[in-house]
């Protein structure tokens, strides 16, 4: 059996249109755990105005949509090969941010 190296380009799924490298995945977990922060900002406030209700939703949104990208980017490099160190610990990460996530989500709302 051919190890995922050895196999043609073109028999392989890109992940370059989710994320250019693993570098550029990192960064996003940075910018999604400062959006988290925010999101944490609007607890109790939510129903204040239809300002902060629909604030709210949108960084819900925004969220919901980043954090799919990491967790999809991540898993498809774990699947590719589960014995990765590196693609086990992006995983991890992605994990990490939808569980915190997660939790002020449950805050929040």
């Amino acid at each position: 059996m051919k190890t995922r190296k050895e196999i043609d380009f073109k028999y392989k799924i890109d992940t370059k249109d989710l994320f250019k490298s693993d570098e550029e995945f990192n960064k996003e977990i940075k910018n999604v755990n400062s959006i988290l922060n925010d999101i944490s900002k609007h607890k109790d406030h939510i129903l204040d105005s239809d300002v902060n209700l629909l604030e709210t939703l949108d960084l819900d949104v925004l969220i919901s949509e980043r954090i799919e990208r990491l967790y999809l980017y991540a898993h498809l490099h774990n699947d590719f090969d589960l014995a990765d160190q590196n693609a086990n610990e992006l995983i991890g990460k992605a994990m990490k941010v939808y569980q915190s996530y997660s939790a002020i989500n449950s805050l929040a709302f």
